[in-house]
């Protein structure tokens, strides 16, 4: 089977952002053929990784997966320059795929935004196969909610119509969001083209080892993830003033990645005089075994959204469950993972009082109960998110 998959902001484990590569890397270890068109550059290390010297395109392959990288103008992440990056990703990317060897069997089109979904269902038009649309960010409820955009913006409502005209058109409609199928019965679309498939990660059992304890003067609150708006990371930074202020010296913040937002709380971090707070460079996906030892509990924060009544799936909660350390989840959604499996605490999202006192409530928790809390999400990750299983339900219910 021959899997095309236009997805901007694919990449490989040596990136930070890989929430697509394991389900499509054991696709192509089942003896898929998987090409990804993903753009060289990186959103949130803001640079150029992948191209080099090639002006448009350039094909990385491993074994049956090729990453074909594609040229696009850089962003900042400012409005303007990111929806140049967008059209022009969709638009090398459709010149390279219409005059690709081969014939698709699949053609996926996943939905950062809609415009990679509508290059893709064209290729599925132009070059055969069936079109598949993936939603991980529901457009334009994402902006509209977001606050980002009125609902009446010209631009909203032609993100409206061209959504609907891509999921009618949809063989299949995928998600890493368990209630999409909501979502999709609320605008008049047929939810029985939906399925569920979380995010996940290649899982051997037998490789992971026991999570280690770290020294028990210091209380490490770890966030590993992306530092834009929608990640909420002033509420970390009130949070660690809120304990400095109180005079809580044993409790540290170590926060681990990049994004448009990053140079702003740096500098806000600074102005404020946070002493127990730590910024650090993105780290490769592979190397994320290599710091949660440091993490006493893990953060996942986010804005308040309506959206996420229709669930979430982040890369993060993924990596800390297989960590096995606690986690305080600050992002109410409609799958709220944490409560269900007793891997720590759900808190409301955007409360820095609150935030400050579950983490001395978390330190507080004798270390016997937080390791059961790390065991119960290692369980579940390991049941739930393993790549391989993950793929075999792809082709049950998508590849059939």
């Amino acid at each position: 089977m021959r899997i095309w998959v236009f997805n901007h902001y694919a990449s490989t484990p040596d990136q930070p952002t890989t929430g697509a590569y394991f389900l499509l890397k054991a696709l192509a270890d089942k003896g898929s053929d998987v090409t990804v068109f993903a753009s060289g550059f990186n959103y949130y290390r803001r640079r150029e990784l992948r191209l080099g010297a090639h002006p448009f395109t350039r094909a990385e392959r491993d074994g049956n997966l090729t990453f074909q990288w594609i040229r696009t103008t850089p962003t900042s992440g400012r409005a303007l320059s990111r929806m140049v990056n967008m059209l022009t990703y969709t638009f090398v990317a459709l010149m390279v795929a219409l005059f690709k060897r081969g014939k698709p069997d699949i053609v996926v089109g996943v939905c950062p935004h809609p415009f990679a979904a509508f290059a893709a269902w064209l290729i599925s038009v132009l070059r055969g196969g069936k079109f598949v649309y993936e939603i991980r960010d529901i457009w334009p409820e994402s902006l509209t909610e977001g606050k980002l955009i009125s609902p009446d913006h010209p631009f909203a409502k032609f993100m409206g119509a061209l959504q609907k005209f891509l999921y009618r058109r949809a063989y299949k409609i995928l998600s890493v969001l368990p209630a999409v199928d909501t979502y999709l019965r609320e605008i008049g679309i047929d939810d029985k083209k939906f399925v569920w498939i979380p995010n996940g990660v290649n899982i051997n059992p037998a490789e992971l080892h026991e999570p280690k304890t770290n020294d028990a003067s210091v209380f490490t609150a770890m966030y590993i993830g992306g530092h834009s708006k929608y990640h909420a990371i002033d509420d970390l930074l009130d949070a660690a003033n809120i304990l400095q202020e109180k005079g809580v010296d044993d409790v540290r913040f170590v926060l681990i990645g990049d994004g448009s937002e990053k140079t702003r709380l740096m500098q806000r971090a600074r102005a404020m005089n946070l002493k127990h707070l730590e910024f650090r460079d993105a780290v490769p996906r592979t190397d994320i075994p290599k710091v949660v030892d440091e993490a006493s509990c893990f953060v996942i924060c986010s804005r308040s959204m309506p959206i996420h009544r229709y669930g979430i799936s982040p890369n993060k909660l993924c990596d800390a469950m297989l960590a096995g350390k606690p986690i305080i989840m600050a992002l109410p959604a409609a799958n709220d993972l944490v409560t269900q499996t007793g891997a720590g605490f759900s808190i409301a999202p955007q409360q820095p009082q609150l935030l400050a006192e579950s983490i001395l409530k978390m330190r507080a928790v004798p270390a016997a109960e937080r390791a059961e809390m790390g065991r119960r999400g290692r369980q579940y990750a390991i049941a739930n998110f393993d790549a391989g299983n993950l793929a075999d339900k792809f082709l049950k219910q998508v590849a059939a």
